[in-house]
């Protein structure tokens, strides 16, 4: 994990890598589910899984107690581009105009893709670890996730990788609505 990203979350945070494995899609997949299976070892009830290639906001210490509080399945802090957002919200994003922050709902959700970070209540994660054999996580998230499945909006992380092992198109996304 970037040394910038971890002191920008301040808070506990295990880092988990694969060196036995090469870098890619099955790397990726080794280290996510290492990842999530010690997030249940620890018996805490929320677990908050956060890419090493992001940029974070001032404002996601607000964001995270208010979706903490909100107790929901899973709730996402990015969103690539607008198309996971109500048609309201993609137009207020378009114009540039000033959102109130808060839960709103992820549209398309069974297409969403991007697991910079997540939020996923334990009963959720136990889900996706049940016969989870390969694939990215957030395609697992897509597949598994609940009518209320929800986004923070503006988003308080922002992707700043180039190209992902995950993306077939080879361009990097990012979040329209990520406020500084």
């Amino acid at each position: 994990m970037r040394a910038a990203t971890l002191a920008q979350l301040a808070l506990d945070v295990q880092v988990f890598v694969r060196p036995d494995i090469p870098l890619g899609v099955a790397n990726c997949h080794a280290v996510q589910c290492d990842a999530l299976e010690y997030a249940l070892v620890t018996g805490r009830p929320f677990v908050l899984f956060v890419e090493d290639d992001l940029l974070i906001s001032s404002l996601f210490p607000a964001a995270l107690a208010v979706s903490v509080a909100a107790a929901l399945p899973v709730i996402t802090f990015y969103c690539a581009g607008k198309q996971f957002y109500p048609a309201a919200l993609q137009r207020a994003v378009v114009a540039n105009e000033r959102i109130e922050p808060g839960l709103y709902c992820v549209c398309n959700r069974h297409r969403f893709f991007g697991s910079q970070a997540l939020l996923m209540r334990r009963d959720f994660v136990e889900a996706i670890l049940w016969d989870w054999d390969a694939g990215p996580l957030d395609l697992r998230v897509a597949e598994l996730s609940p009518d209320t499945f929800s986004a923070y909006v503006p988003n308080p992380v922002q992707h700043l990788a180039p190209p992902s092992a995950w993306s077939r198109r080879g361009k990097p996304h990012h979040s329209r609505s990520f406020a500084p």
